[in-house]
């Protein structure tokens, strides 16, 4: 699938993002107990869980991209907390919003997990 050109802004709304580099690794254990460990990546992949909080109406931005993104089909660009901008994807085709006050002023919370996207 293709990159969209769209960026997540999160300015001003991000609660938490929970996540960093991660590894894939597959270990053999041998049956005298010497394992043989293979490094299946060559670099890290990062993966952040991300929860936004504000006025429902700010979560606009994050609800259309999610719908041009077709959830997981296509990434788009995203700066994690202390990192660089790099390519990411929704890991999953759902969000979770959770909507809370009156009519006036209603405050939702939207949380979701962001998978770096490598080589697209």
């Amino acid at each position: 699938m293709a990159q969209l050109t769209t960026v997540l802004v999160d300015d001003g709304i991000l609660i938490r993002a929970v996540g960093g580099p991660r590894w894939n690794t597959t270990v053999f254990p041998g049956s005298t107990g010497y394992e043989k460990r293979n490094g299946v990546w060559g670099s890290p992949r990062h993966q952040w869980s991300v929860t936004l909080g504000g006025l429902f109406s700010e979560m606009s931005d994050v609800l259309a991209l999610h719908t041009e993104a077709e959830g997981q089909a296509y990434s788009f660009l995203w700066t994690p907390p202390g990192y660089t901008q790099g390519d990411f994807r929704f890991a999953s085709d759902e969000l979770q919003i959770d909507v809370s006050g009156t009519d006036t002023t209603m405050v939702a919370t939207v949380s979701f997990t962001l998978i770096e996207v490598i080589g697209e």
